[in-house]
């Protein structure tokens, strides 16, 4: 009952931020809104800072990290466009929530007790048995020695998500 929208965006391998705000304005307006056109991305912007003020919107950001540089946090240029906007949001007034899941955190992302955004401590990754027994719910087909788990655990750091898909 906390949302009315929620919509869970997946940045990995850096899609179009074209691609991106389209399927943002998409479900901001229930369908209603026309396709981003590529020379409008800063009317999307802000039309999607205008939809987002009165509802209530969970919208999470996942692997952003592919839309940065990994050194220093600084946008890619293909993501200068979503750093506008998440700037934005974190610095207005709304009703919604946005969840940013990174590697690396973005430069210049205000982070703190005057705006609404706040930073996790890195979480740490499944150790060899606890990642051997999740993987196991998700195939009985896996094995492998003892050894050849903590190497692959240890290759991944732990990630589940990187575990399933290997």
């Amino acid at each position: 009952d906390e949302w009315d929208y929620v919509l869970w965006l997946e940045m990995r391998d850096a899609p179009p931020i074209v691609r991106v705000f389209d399927e943002l304005l998409q479900f901001l307006s229930d369908g209603m809104e026309p396709p981003v056109l590529v020379d409008a991305l800063s009317n999307a912007r802000k039309r999607i800072i205008e939809l987002i003020a009165d509802k209530r919107a969970l919208i999470a950001f996942d692997n952003l990290e592919s839309m940065l540089n990994l050194v220093d946090g600084r946008w890619l240029s293909e993501g200068e466009e979503l750093g506008r906007l998440i700037n934005e949001l974190a610095a207005v007034a709304h009703s919604g929530k946005v969840i940013l899941t990174s590697q690396q955190a973005p430069l210049g992302l205000g982070v703190g007790d005057e705006l609404s955004a706040r930073h996790l401590p890195l979480l740490h990754g499944l150790d060899a048995a606890s990642a051997r027994k999740w993987l196991r719910t998700v195939s009985s087909a896996l094995y492998g020695t003892k050894e050849a788990w903590s190497r692959t655990v240890r290759h991944y750091e732990g990630n589940p998500r990187a575990l399933e898909i290997v």
